[in-house]
C-alpha cells in the first residue's frame, strides 16, 4: 500500500467509551487507543436511563482526536445488545434509552410467557432469557405507552442509534439485532409469530443488514466527512471477530468484567441440551452464529482491588497478579456465578464465606484470593467447555482467550491445565481488532474473516500455554463438582 489505512474503532460499552486509531500497512495493523472518556446512568423519577445524548456528544470529540494528526479513511463503532430507542416520523428521537437495571423490565419475561411458552420462545431464537431482552422491552411499551406506537416510525438498537446520528442512515445490524430474542436465526429475519404476540408493527423494524460502508458522517471531521461502517456493531461480536483463530474449530473466551465462552458455528444450535443449559445463538461478523455462554469474569477481582482499597491497601492489577501465582493452586474453589458474588462490596469476604460454607481451606491473603478467584474461573470454563463440545457434537483443542483476562498469566495456565488443552492468550484489546477487521472487510481491502484473522496473528504478540496435569486440579474439581455443575442465567 502506498499509505497507511486509518481507522477510528470506538467501543461504547456501559460505563466507559474507548476510541482507538488503527493504522493498516497492507499487512499488519497497528492500534493505539486515543481516547477514554466514562459514563453513568442517570437516575430519574425511581428509573435509570442512559444518557445516550451525552455519550454521543463524547464520540464526536473523541472521533476529533482520532483524526488529529491526519485525515480518516473510515470509521465503526460497536456497542452493547438488547436496548433499542425510537424516532418518530420527523426522524427525530422519540423514546429509549431505558437501563438494563430498571425496574420496568421486573415481571415482563414471565408474563409473555403466558402469550408464548418459554420452550417455545427459545426453539424460535435460540437466544437466553435475560429479563432486559429486546422482546420484553416492546411488550412494555406495546403494555404500558400504546398511544406511542402511532408516532414511531422506526426503532434503533444503540448502536445504530449512534450510526444514524453519525451519518442520518438508519440500519439494523445483524450482529446486534440477534441479541433481540425476535430474530429467527435461520433466516435472519424478524420472527413475525413473537411480534404478532407482543403485538409491534412489523414495519417498525428496519430489514436486518450485514457488513458494509453505511454512509459518510454529516458532519465533517477536521475537514473530511468520513466513510461509517456497519457490520459488527454488537461488542462481543467485535471481540469475537478480533480473535486470532488459525481455523474454525477453536472455543474462545472473551474475559472482561464478564466472560464469555463460546464457538462459531455455520448454523444455529438451537436443542433440548442447549436449552437446558441456557446457552444463547448470536450473530457474528460474518454472519455465522456465535453459539456461547456469558459468566462471571474479571470483575471479582476488580470488586476485590476497589474493597482492598477502601481498606487502606493498595494493588495494581500487576501485583494482585503476582501474588496470586506464587499460592499454591486449587487450594480452594468456589461457584464463580454464585448471585453473592454479583453485587459491589465486600468480594474477598463473600469468597472466604463460600470456602467456610463448602468445608474448603478458607484464603486469607490477598494473593490467595486471587488464587482462588483464578482456578474457580479456570474450573468453570472447563465445564462451560464440555456443554459446549455436548451441544454441537464437536471436540476442541484450542482455547482462544483475549480480553483483559488474556493478560494474567497465572488464569490462562489453569484454564490450560482444567481443559487439558493448548490456551492462546491474546489480543488484550479484541475488541478494537475485530472491529478494525470489520471496517477492512466492509472497504475491501480483506475478502473473508479468516483473513482479517490472519492480519491480527501477524500484528499481536500472541502467548501460548501448554496443558499440564496436575493432580490437585483434579481432586479440587471432583470434590466440588457440583458447584461448577451448576446451571444459571
Amino acid at each position: 500500500m502506498e499509505k497507511k489505512f486509518r481507522m477510528a474503532a470506538l467501543d461504547i460499552g456501559t460505563s466507559s467509551v474507548r476510541t482507538f486509531l488503527a493504522e493498516y500497512d497492507g499487512r499488519t495493523v497497528e492500534i493505539q487507543e486515543k481516547n477514554r472518556f466514562y459514563h453513568e446512568s442517570v437516575p430519574a423519577l425511581g428509573h435509570e436511563y442512559w444518557d445516550l445524548l451525552g455519550v454521543f456528544a463524547q464520540v464526536r470529540d473523541a472521533l476529533l482526536a482520532a483524526a488529529k494528526d491526519a485525515p480518516l479513511d473510515s470509521l465503526a463503532l460497536d456497542s452493547w445488545g438488547t436496548d433499542m430507542t425510537a424516532l418518530d416520523r420527523n426522524g427525530e428521537y422519540l423514546w429509549g434509552g431505558i437501563c438494563a437495571r430498571d425496574c420496568r423490565f421486573n415481571g415482563l419475561k414471565e408474563e409473555f410467557f403466558e402469550r408464548v411458552p418459554e420452550k417455545e420462545i427459545y426453539m424460535r431464537t435460540g437466544v437466553q432469557f435475560l429479563n432486559w431482552n429486546t422482546l420484553y422491552l416492546l411488550y412494555y411499551l406495546v403494555k404500558e405507552k400504546p398511544w406511542m406506537l402511532e408516532s414511531i416510525s422506526c426503532m434503533l438498537f444503540t448502536p445504530d442509534f449512534f450510526n444514524y446520528f453519525l451519518t442520518g442512515e438508519k440500519n439494523a445490524d445483524y450482529s446486534i439485532a440477534s441479541t433481540s430474542q425476535m430474530l429467527d436465526p435461520w433466516r435472519k429475519t424478524w420472527d413475525e409469530t413473537l411480534l404478532g404476540a407482543v403485538p409491534f408493527p412489523r414495519e417498525k423494524l428496519l430489514p436486518v443488514t450485514q457488513a458494509h460502508m453505511l454512509g459518510k458522517t454529516r458532519e465533517s471531521i477536521r475537514g473530511h466527512r468520513v466513510p461509517v461502517m456497519s457490520g459488527c456493531s454488537h461488542d462481543t461480536a467485535a471481540a469475537a471477530a478480533g480473535v486470532p483463530a488459525e481455523s474454525q474449530d477453536f472455543v474462545y473466551i472473551v474475559c472482561g468484567s464478564w466472560a464469555m465462552i463460546g464457538i462459531e458455528s455455520d448454523t444455529p444450535i438451537i436443542n433440548e441440551t442447549a436449552a437446558r443449559y441456557r446457552f444463547t445463538n448470536e450473530g457474528g461478523s460474518d454472519g455465522r452464529i456465535r453459539f456461547l455462554k456469558n459468566v462471571m469474569g474479571m470483575w471479582m477481582i476488580q470488586e476485590s482491588r476497589r474493597q482492598w482499597i477502601r481498606e487502606g491497601k493498595e494493588f495494581s492489577f500487576g501485583e494482585l497478579a503476582e501474588l496470586g501465582a506464587v499460592c499454591e493452586p486449587f487450594q480452594s474453589v468456589i461457584d464463580v456465578d454464585d448471585a453473592r458474588l454479583v453485587p459491589p462490596g465486600d468480594i474477598p469476604g463473600v469468597i472466604r464465606r463460600l470456602c467456610l460454607e463448602s468445608g474448603q481451606p478458607v484464603p486469607e491473603t490477598a494473593g490467595q484470593v486471587i488464587r482462588c478467584i483464578d482456578d474457580s474461573l479456570a474450573l468453570k470454563f472447563k465445564v462451560m467447555k464440555e456443554r459446549l463440545e455436548e451441544c454441537s457434537g464437536r471436540r476442541f483443542s484450542v482455547i482462544h482467550i483475549v480480553a483483559g483476562g488474556s493478560q494474567d498469566a497465572s488464569l490462562c495456565q489453569a484454564i490450560a491445565d482444567a481443559a487439558a488443552c493448548v490456551v492462546k492468550a491474546g489480543p488484550a484489546e479484541a475488541s478494537a481488532y475485530g472491529n478494525t477487521s470489520v471496517q477492512l472487510l466492509a472497504g475491501g481491502l480483506a475478502g473473508s474473516l479468516m483473513e482479517t484473522r490472519e492480519i491480527v496473528r501477524r500484528s499481536v504478540e500472541i502467548r501460548i500455554y501448554e496443558p499440564k496435569k496436575n493432580d490437585r486440579m483434579e481432586e479440587a474439581f471432583e470434590n466440588n463438582r457440583k458447584l461448577f455443575e451448576r446451571i444459571h442465567y
